[in-house]
């Protein structure tokens, strides 16, 4: 008598998490002998427990986790189990079997795994898909051929419907393969990528033949998606495999892929529609995995173009959206709000630094996941290191797998990160948001921007992930280097201007994170936010306000973060009632990453998926992304019990749809556009001008803060550069660097291959200092890395800073994620204080304890309290992760080829421990007789020196007395006092030193880059309405009261030699959402 049958528990995964006792009771109570978890490491014991109380076994288990470079606690969960079959179920992508070359390296990858497992007394097997039939190697399928380089005792647990479809002769392929087959995966169903799958005998599958083929092979049951009710499909298909059947030897049940519609419950009257197909023929249905009652068949080929509304482009887009969704079903809408994160072509490295379990568990395979539509792609060119070129070849296999799965041929929108360029292994990476700040130039932003929204639609991508409106409020956070400054006025211009220039190429940015994020508590990342209504609404959200008016961004990125209890991800009234209804929102809201399965894993405000789904969707949150985890079958489930309303999910993927829409890809020229992408070359994604662009960012933001002549440097003298930084190019990129952002192991075998490490060419800054000073001596020294390990580094450094006329020390960070090899800046990166990391405080002492002059150059993602370092020091220049360029911008301006133009976009602090708070603070906030801690900042908000001197004159206003809604115009002269040519940042700040509610000392309104010769002057004027000091008040309204206001005109926030004030006189006016949000600031010369 055969075995009893098993089931692979994929097929109930939802069913599982809801209630894992309960579902494993109606597996047994079917004659289900066996189960087989999809992943082992998912609470084995439990599992065991319940299977034994049941009389069942576990006779083997998959883990996508074996390919982890630790996979000891698999093997660990196996033996709990009491299985010695351990599976490698994640198809290897099809590169693992291109070609003869490909093919040894996935067979070393598995042989070495196999060996680990024997040591703990388990057989090692793989799982496969479609591609590795598809993909032939001399004439063979390529499964077949690496079957020849595995080692004797591997096994194969062999998915018969997937070798199928792949084209192999299941049967003769078993038989072929012989012994080394000790388990098949059955389903049933047409043999078609994206086809539902139905009960064993109900479909194209010749089942009986594969049955006699492997006679003393585990008979597993796997349904990934089913055509009707899931828990009916495994109860007929236990019956099929009972002892007194074997099915019918040619696999079928009579007239069609389904047997009879009459015995499915489909009425008569719903088993045809116009243009359909007969209902016995092969085409798929699309439904999701436990639609009761399958939808009628429906060919989308026989529907001519004319029926298609949805595709004229002639349309207007409401009416195609309209159109569209009223064909789809709930299974289908749902589809287009969920993102699938696309595997890595090379099998068994880690690529992200992901906290552990977030993948967890994996997606289905991109066929399956598209086969109800999808969404968006995640991140193709940024997931793992790939030339532009193979970027491009695998997104047209992607889309094309997308676009064949679905009914609609709808293709999925390609998100990828793009902060500081995109980030890919081969692309111009730009400087990060702090050092836009620092620049003040959202001119020279806007044209970064432009430049790469371009190579992004160059690429076939559609979505870019920035840019980041986050109002640094904690320097302590790992993610300041991603916030443009401290100031939410400068954040929005410049921001906005990010937003525009990726707009202007049609490229859709996305403004994050939605809101909060940067004022988590002691800076932690995703540390809970409990700011008042007032800090959030003046000052946290005022960036948005830019993005959203200003910028023109049709997508909006929720925090992770909640504010005081509600997680941003299912707040309604910040993503509905605010974004939406107030703020005039009309894009799509995107989760982070992970966001809304977090709303149970971390906030617990929700039970499961279905129910964080739930949360998230009634919130506003229209796409999870990376990956489908909660919008899916979880979702559905919730629909069909009727507790999520339809017309939520109907609301989201309009949203979608109009967004694909405006992007010409509901268009039936669309697939002939993508397609004919040249392929770009090499060099394609950083290109001259580019770098030009990259270079002209970096050296207007580097901002010298002090210097007592020593600079710029003289030739013929001889020069230290020391420090942890000087000979690691990566530290002058951002965490949102592809560099810094993906795993090293993989950048180690693509420099070997192309010789680039960093993927893109980056000077160091030794080799930028011999450039600029041909005749000098440079002398350089590396002190270790970014903590300074050993104190033969620093005695190093101290050796040639003793020897040198000048000593050029870089401080800094080196940027990556969550703290990964020691890297102190970046996502993760949070710091207990604003200290010097490691013991670069202890490196600097000793250095200026030489006596020789030195500049202190900080390379960093924040400020770092400097404190008596600076008083010692001959110069200090801070330049924020200057970028691929920032190398040769250092040193020109080192060497005073180049002018320092940057102005800081935060506060350097004199302390290092705990936060002394940003310039934008309250009277009491300032140093006061009432605490002996004094707060002023060594270096203020705006400070920056050049090579020359300005003075200021002339503060003039056009009004003494304006209505509350008019205009004061306030103008000022600047004059270059100096004897060389220079840009000086002209800043107007206001204050309000009577109102309703505590408002700050003051606040940044305007600014003016001016750039002048010696002796020569400008006129420059700022037009300020009075909208531009409103406020919330009391009753949470925002206001413009009646009363004096101060103007202070200067050069950083507390360098302010002009003063002055006007009034606002009438009643208090109540603003709404169509405030004017800019000063308008014109520049004449004199």
């Amino acid at each position: 008598m055969p075995t009893p049958p098993a089931v692979n528990l994929w097929t109930v995964r939802d069913e599982l998490a809801a209630d894992r006792d309960g579902t494993l009771g109606r597996l047994a109570a079917l004659g289900y002998g066996a189960v087989e978890p999809f992943e082992a490491t998912d609470d084995p014991a439990g599992l065991r427990a319940v299977a034994d109380d049941l009389g069942m076994t576990v006779c083997s288990t998959h883990s996508h986790r074996l390919l982890d470079r630790e996979p000891e606690p698999v093997f660990e969960a196996a033996l709990t189990l009491g299985t010695g079959l351990l599976i490698v179920p994640w198809g290897l992508p099809e590169a693992a079997f291109a070609d003869h070359e490909a093919l040894r390296r996935t067979a070393d990858t598995l042989n070495s795994l196999a060996e680990r497992a024997a040591a703990h007394g388990l057989r090692l097997g793989y799982h496969n898909y479609w591609w590795e039939f598809e993909c032939r190697i001399d004439g063979r399928h390529a499964l077949e051929a690496l079957a020849d380089l595995l080692v004797p005792g591997f096994f194969f647990e062999i998915d018969t419907y997937w070798a199928a479809l792949g084209g192999a002769d299941v049967p003769a392929l078993l038989t072929r393969l012989g012994d080394r087959v000790p388990a098949v995966h059955l389903k049933d169903g047409p043999i078609a990528k994206g086809a539902p799958h139905t009960a064993l005998g109900r479909g194209e599958m010749p089942t009986g033949g594969i049955l006699a083929a492997a006679p003393g092979a585990l008979r597993i049951v796997e349904l990934q998606t089913c055509a009707g009710d899931v828990f009916d499909a495994l109860a007929e298909s236990a019956v099929y495999l009972g002892p007194d059947t074997a099915g019918p030897p040619h696999g079928g049940t009579g007239p069609g892929p389904f047997g009879d519609p009459a015995d499915l419950g489909v009425p008569a009257s719903a088993r045809t529609v116009p243009g359909a197909p007969p209902a016995h023929t092969t085409a798929a249905q699309p439904q999701g995995r436990r639609t009761t009652v399958p939808e009628p068949l429906r060919d989308r080929a026989a529907q001519p173009l004319a029926d298609q509304r949805w595709r004229d482009s002639s349309l207007p887009v409401a009416d195609r959206v309209a159109d569209l969704l009223g064909r789809m079903t709930v299974e289908e809408k749902v589809g287009q709000l969920g993102a699938y994160w696309v595997a890595p072509m090379r099998p068994g490295e880690p690529v992200l630094a992901v906290p552990e379990g977030a993948t967890d568990p994996l997606p289905p395979q991109l066929g399956e996941a598209a086969s109800v539509g999808l969404g968006q792609l995640t991140r193709v060119y940024g997931t793992e290191p790939v030339l532009p070129a193979q970027g491009l070849e695998r997104l047209r296999l992607l889309q094309n797998t997308v676009i064949e799965a679905n009914w609609f041929r709808i293709p999925a929108l390609v998100h990828e990160e793009c902060l500081t360029g995109l980030l890919s292994w081969t692309a111009t990476v730009f400087p990060t948001p702090l050092a836009w700040g620092a620049s003040f130039d959202p001119d020279l932003v806007e044209e970064m921007a432009t430049a790469i929204g371009g190579v992004l639609r160059s690429i076939g991508a559609q979505v870019g992930l920035a840019p980041v409106l986050d109002v640094t409020r904690d320097y302590r956070f790992g993610r300041t280097e991603e916030t443009i400054g401290d100031d939410p006025y400068l954040v929005g211009i410049i921001g906005s201007a990010y937003a525009r220039g990726l707009e202007s190429t049609g490229t859709v940015a996305t403004l994050k994170h939605f809101a909060g994020y940067s004022a988590a508590a002691a800076g932690r990342n995703m540390a809970p936010v409990t700011c008042g209504p007032r800090e959030f609404a003046d000052v946290i959200l005022e960036p948005f306000v830019a993005g959203v008016r200003l910028g023109g961004a049709r997508s909006v990125m929720v925090a992770q973060n909640d504010v005081d209890g509600v997680p941003a991800t299912a707040d309604r009234r910040l993503l509905t009632d605010l974004l939406r209804d107030e703020l005039g929102f009309t894009g799509v809201v995107q989760a982070d990453y992970f966001g809304i399965w977090n709303l149970k894993h971390e906030h617990g405000v929700a039970a499961g998926r279905g129910d964080a789904a739930a949360l998230a969707l009634e919130a506003g949150v229209d796409m999870e992304l990376p990956t489908i985890h909660c919008y899916g079958p979880p979702l559905i489930e919730k629909v069909r019990e009727g507790l999520v309303a339809e017309e939520l999910v109907d609301r989201a993927a309009s949203r979608v749809l109009a967004l694909k829409c405006e992007l010409g890809m509901l268009d039936a020229t669309w697939k002939d556009e993508f397609d004919a992408l040249p392929a770009p070359e090499p060099g394609d994604l950083d290109p001259p001008e580019h770098r030009a662009l990259a270079r002209r960012l970096a050296e207007e933001s580097v901002v010298l803060l002090a210097n007592d002549g020593v600079l710029p440097l003289r030739e013929r003298r001889t020069v230290a550069l020391v420090g942890p930084l000087v000979e690691q190019p990566e530290a002058l990129l951002g965490c949102y660097a592809f560099a810094n952002h993906n795993s090293l192991d993989f950048l180690d075998e693509m420099s070997a291959r192309a010789g680039l490490e960093t993927g893109v060419r980056i000077q160091t800054l030794g080799d930028a200092l011999a450039e600029e000073l041909p005749d000098a001596k440079i002398q350089v020294t590396a002190a270790g890395v970014a903590g300074v390990h050993g104190d033969e580094d620093i005695a190093a450094a101290v050796s040639a800073a003793r020897d040198a006329d000048v000593c050029v020390l870089t401080l800094g960070d080196r940027a990556g994620l969550f703290g990964i090899d020691g890297r102190t800046s970046g996502e993760g990166c949070d710091a207990g204080t604003v200290a010097l990391p490691g013991r670069q405080a202890a490196l600097a002492k000793a250095v200026l304890d030489t006596g020789t002059p030195t500049v202190l150059l900080v390379i960093s993602g924040r400020p770092y309290a400097l404190g008596g370092l600076a008083e010692r020091a001959a110069a200090v220049m801070q330049a924020f992760f200057p970028g691929e360029e920032g190398a040769g911008a250092v040193a020109g301006i080192l060497s005073g080829r180049v002018e320092p133009s940057g102005r800081l976009p935060v506060s350097v602090p004199r302390h290092a421990g705990g936060h002394e708070g940003t310039y934008l603070h309250a009277r009491t906030a300032g140093p006061t007789m009432v605490s002996a801690l004094d707060p002023t900042p060594l270096y203020p908000f705006g400070h920056g020196l050049t090579w020359t001197t300005f003075g200021y004159s002339g503060l003039d206003l056009d009004s003494e007395v304006i209505p509350s809604d008019g205009t004061v115009r306030i103008g000022v002269t600047v004059r270059n006092d100096g004897e060389r040519a220079g840009t000086e940042v002209v800043q107007l700040y206001l204050s309000d030193p009577v109102a309703s509610t505590v408002r700050p000392v003051r606040r940044l309104a305007g600014w003016a880059r001016v750039r002048l010769e010696p002796a020569r002057s400008a006129r420059v004027e700022f037009a300020v309405h009075a909208d531009r000091v409103s406020f919330t008040g009391k009753d949470l309204r925002r206001v413009v009261e009646p009363g004096e206001i101060g103007v202070e005109v200067g050069r950083s926030c507390t360098d302010l030699p002009l003063r002055g004030s006007y009034r606002i006189e009438g009643p208090e006016r109540v603003l709404g959402t169509d405030r004017v949000l800019t000063v308008p600031v014109t520049v004449r010369p004199l």
